[in-house]
């Protein structure tokens, strides 16, 4: 997702939106609850909500505009839910922009159905199929100082018009109210382009203002306030998904937090998936704690580690990875630089932490197992000569043969094979190649010379 977001439709079409931003951004349609949460997550620093849901679905919620204020994210509201948020939440920081949020800020409308219309699905591009009450205020008030309209003829189709429930709100019933002539004057008004689209006009605004101030949205948000968590917002915070399919203005799919467990939960990947989380956090926690720096070449080379690791080997297929992954280069970068610190703190109590592996491999259910095997290893290859074997011993004619042996026999596909002996023992934990080579061989020979593979079902880990 592309650091800015825009949350639009019907006020304004998604085309429309990426000509005014020179095609840079993100355009979703309207926001529902959750949507700010979201993007957040994956590296929105600037969202602007035009439209948004509130009938259908929950409306986006305060408490996450807030949020994402708090997190450094700039957030914009004009026209429509946009005016609305930004008219609530402007002393908080939050940015409102054009006449219809003015109005709503200083009291001159309270209504929230003076922005609402009824429109079109995703698949006919939000259209709207009614008007708003801003709209009909401000085309009255032109075709009034344009002589079309007497004061008390305009007041009968505000009347007319505020007295509808918003799906019911169109300029023929609205014409229809007045007598034959004056309804015919104001329609033929409407037909020679005198609507107003005050609306539109507002994201217009809007748009320009982003592009224009674009350089002083690079630097975080920041807030005066302190964000509480309450229950309710602890739990949209847990079940606020995440984008899939964004780019095409088309309602966005959420994947919650749930949804991701079950899955891990289905395939027994949930608790080393957790526990994995839970380490990642804490050598975090204790980075922090010690205040370590990292140098920007440390950075530079660890990422350059971890894109060889990845098979990411050119620019293109680094692009690729960052789209599938959600991820802005710069939120890649900031992740490389938190990864290189915990890495560091883990290999520095990693030595003090190791008698505790025992004990887990009890716990975990592996230890009459991994023990029993590693007896049997050392046994066959001290009976055979082979403690110490070369590639020779092997029978094999490369290591490349040995490390397809290995990743056959783990089952890896094909697309997740990495075959470099620096990037293989990096990523299983070997302390450099040849640790891993040896380790590899040991493997083999014993395996040929009858070692059964290792069994671990039912384990806890």
């Amino acid at each position: 997702m592309n650091e800015l977001v825009v949350f639009a439709g019907p006020t304004i079409d998604a085309d429309h939106v990426r000509d005014m931003l020179h095609g840079t951004g993100t355009v979703l349609g309207p926001a529902r609850q959750g949507d700010v949460m979201r993007a957040c997550r994956l590296g929105a620093r600037l969202i602007a909500i035009i439209d948004g849901y509130f009938q259908s679905v929950p409306a986006v919620w305060h408490k996450e505009i807030l949020w994402a204020m708090a997190n450094g994210v700039h957030v914009f509201g004009a026209a429509s839910m946009g005016a609305l948020r930004a008219a609530e939440l402007h002393t908080f920081g939050m940015v409102g922009v054009g006449t219809i949020f003015e109005s709503f800020r200083d009291g001159l409308l309270i209504r929230d159905d003076e922005v609402a219309v009824a429109h079109a699905s995703a698949e006919h591009g939000y259209r709207s199929l009614s008007e708003a009450m801003v709209n009909i205020r401000a085309t009255v008030t032109t075709a009034r100082q344009a002589g079309v309209l007497e004061p008390a003829e305009a007041q009968v189709v505000l009347d007319e018009a505020a007295g509808r429930f918003y799906p019911d709100r169109h300029w023929a019933a609205l014409c229809a109210a007045l007598d034959g002539q004056s309804g015919a004057r104001l329609n033929a008004f409407l037909r020679q382009g005198g609507r107003v689209d005050q609306k539109q006009a507002d994201a217009v605004t809007l748009l320009e203002r982003i592009w224009t101030d674009r350089a002083a949205w690079c630097s975080p948000k920041t807030v005066s306030f302190t964000l509480s968590h309450t229950v309710w917002f602890d739990h949209l915070h847990r079940h606020a998904g995440q984008f899939s399919a964004v780019e095409d203005g088309s309602a966005a799919v959420g994947v919650s937090e749930t949804d991701i467990d079950d899955e891990l939960r289905l395939h027994r990947h949930f608790r080393p998936a957790l526990r994995a989380t839970l380490l990642r956090h804490l050598s975090g926690e204790e980075a922090q704690r010690k205040g370590l720096q990292v140098a920007a070449e440390q950075v530079a080379a660890y990422a350059n580690d971890v894109c060889h690791d990845l098979g990411l080997v050119d620019q293109a297929s680094f692009e690729r990875w960052l789209d599938r992954n959600g991820l802005t280069l710069q939120r890649f970068n900031e992740l490389m630089e938190t990864e290189l610190r915990r890495s560091l703190v883990m290999a520095d109590i990693s030595h003090a932490a190791r008698p505790a592996l025992a004990d887990g491999l009890r716990l975990a259910g592996l230890w009459p197992a991994v023990t029993a095997r590693a007896a049997r290893k050392v046994h066959l290859l001290d009976q055979a000569g082979l403690a110490d074997p070369g590639l020779e011993h092997s029978g094999l004619g490369a290591q490349q043969e040995l490390i397809e042996w290995w990743l056959d026999r783990l089952g890896m596909p094909e697309s997740e094979r990495v075959l470099d002996l620096d990037a293989l023992a990096h990523r299983v934990d070997f302390a450099d190649r040849d640790q891993l080579l040896q380790a590899l061989l040991r493997e083999y020979c014993a395996t040929m010379l009858g070692l059964e593979p290792l069994q671990d079902e039912g384990h806890r880990w």
